[in-house]
Parts: C-alpha cells; structure tokens; sequence
C-alpha cells in the first residue's frame, strides 16, 4: 500500500512543479487626478487590487495618476517581463473614451477639445496588440471605467453595440456600452470591492470569478461584462481548496521589501546613465535637483519611479536617465528582495 501511495503522489509531485514554474506578472494602473473631473477612489482601488494579486502570487507593478508617457512605460513593463507560459494581467481603473468604434484608456493629461487630441490617448486596441505580441500563455485585461463625455461618439445603430472579444485575451469591462448614459455612475466604485472578494475565492475559474463580481453588483444594464477570447481553462487565481498566499501550485511569493539610503544604494551601482541637460531648461539657467522614491526590482533594475519633487523643466531628462540604472542585486540572509531607497539627481550649470 506504501508503493501504491507514492506512485499516485509522484504525478501530483509533477503536476505541483509545472504550475510553479508559472510566473505572474500584473500591471495595475489607477488614474483619478484628472484635472477637470477626478475620479474619487481610484487610487484606493488600484491599492486594493493590487493588495490582492500579490496575495495570489503575482509579481505587480503599480502606477497611479500616469500621463501617456508613464502609462507608455508601465505598459512596456508588463511586455517586458512576461516570458513564454507565463500569466499576463492589466487593471486598469480610472476615465476611458470612445469615439465611434474605438476606446480609449485616458491618461491623467488627456484633454479632449477636438477629435484629434485622441492621439495623445492610449487605445485599447494597442494594450491588445502588445498583449498578443508576448509569449504569455494566459492574458488578462480588467477595465474599471468611468466614461468621459463621448462628444464625438456616435451612438449604435439599432440598440447597444455588440461586446466582442479580443482573440487570445480575456477581456472584462466594469460597464458596457461606454458611450451611453455616461451621466449615470459605473458599476465602479464597487467594482474593485466585489472583484477583490471573488479573488479569494478558491477553484473560481475566471468566468466565475466576474460571475460573482456580477452579482455583487447587480446586473443593471450599463453593468460588468466579459469576453473569453483565449484559451484559459487551466487558469485559477487560487485554485479548488487553496488558500491566497499559501496554495500548493502556486507562484513563490511576492520579495520581501527593505528600504536602504540612498548614499549606500548608490556604492551599489552597477551601471548609471548621466542625465542630458535639456536644452530649454540650460536656455533659462534652470538648476536644481530632482528626487526620486524608487523601487529596485529583484535583478537590479528600478521597477517603480514616483517623483517626491524637481523643477519640471528637469523632471523628464532625470526620470530619464534614471530608468536606465542598474544596481547589484540585494540579498536579506541569503534571499533576493527589493530595496525602496531614495535617488537625487543634481543639474548644475558650468
């Protein structure tokens, strides 16, 4: 009976190992500082979802209040960082536009005064086209959207406009369609709470988990939809039995995260990309310092870049620059962590 219960426990063995090799990454993007409507709540939100992806297992990266270049980088991020087999995930909560067929994702510094302003927007159809461009085996978008003022819409011939998938991506919508009603709230704002719920949900595939976050709620008409447009019937976020954090088959957990000074990060560079002094800025004698808060991924590259503070002339060049460092790897008794340190980039004109 002993040979017979190692020989069943030998394929479990198998099967354990192979879904640990999965990794997750998640980009979580939380826009609420519009300058004429802000969306209340959607960096708490971002917080919330970001809180729950890392309790299943996944690698995220969180940008909050992004204008179009920091959204062009998070994305990139995402891209990055999947590998073949691997779980690519986007959330995104804040404004999103429509004009005619086409959405668009707003980035805090969109301003919509004519039709082509659209192209400082960043549309759903590209986050798709990057999506499908990696080797990821699974690829998941969820959109929290607040709909702008579709002035330039033009509204669907013979009732709503049909939802339909993006091949190879499973796509949720907190509400559908986007260019109507727009003056009624979203099924946001309790959407993220409901989702956050069906997370911790063991063995809830992902049609159950937006089942669930249907239900809570409610199947009002402008409401939660959803469109399978791969193939992700392997794929739980905790699967039958498991516990978030603690599942057998799951990803390794999250790096824990230490915070080191900057004076003793910067011993620890491996490469530093000089900054250019932009050239509006030496034309005004504009001098000073820029801080960043960082965060140092695992591998040594900076993984987040928030501003603290910096004449906006300088910002961009530092930011820049800074994107491109590397610092050796830092170890906590022997295992890799991230590092939050603080980084001062100095502009001085001779």
């Amino acid at each position: 009976m002993r040979i017979r219960a190692l020989a069943l426990l030998i394929p479990l063995l198998i099967i354990a190992a192979a879904q640990s090799a999965e990794n997750r990454f998640a980009l979580v993007i939380g826009n609420e500082g519009y300058p004429d409507s802000p969306v209340p709540g959607a960096v708490s939100d971002a917080d919330s979802i970001t809180n729950a992806l890392k309790a299943d297992g996944f690698q995220v990266q969180e940008a909050t209040n992004t204008d179009l270049r920091e959204f062009e980088r998070a994305i990139d991020w995402l891209v990055r960082s999947v590998g073949r087999g691997d779980v690519a995930l986007l959330y995104y909560v804040g404004k999103g536009t429509q004009i005619d067929a086409q959405r668009y994702l707003d980035p805090v510094d969109f301003v919509l005064a004519r039709q082509s302003d659209i192209e400082s927007c960043y549309s759903l159809s590209r986050v798709e086209e990057q999506l499908r461009g990696t080797a990821a085996g699974t690829k998941i978008v969820i959109l929290d959207v607040t709909p702008a003022l579709f002035r330039f819409a033009r509204p669907p011939e013979g009732g709503d406009e049909p939802f339909e998938d993006a091949p190879g991506i499973f796509l949720a919508v907190s509400r559908f369609p986007w260019d109507s009603n727009f003056d009624q709230p979203p099924a946001g704002r309790g959407f993220a709470h409901a989702l956050v719920g069906a997370l911790r949900k063991p063995g809830l595939s992902l049609d159950g988990v937006f089942d669930s976050v249907r239900q809570e709620v409610g199947r009002q008409r402008n409401g939660v939809r959803w469109a399978n447009g791969g193939d992700t019937s392997g794929f739980y976020f905790i699967p039958g039995g498991g516990i978030a954090g603690s599942r057998p088959g799951a990803p390794p957990t999250p790096p824990k995260r230490v915070r080191i000074g900057g004076k003793v990060m910067q011993a620890n560079l491996i490469s530093q990309t000089p900054p250019k002094y932009p050239l509006m800025a030496r034309s005004s004698g504009t001098e000073g310092s820029v801080v960043f808060d960082a965060v140092v991924g695992v591998d040594g590259h900076i993984q987040q870049l928030d501003l603290v503070t910096g004449p906006p002339l300088l910002v961009d060049a530092a930011r820049d620059a800074v994107r491109k460092w590397v610092y050796k790897p830092t170890l906590l008794h022997g295992d890799p962590v991230e590092v939050e340190t603080a980084i001062t980039i100095n502009f001085t004109l001779h």
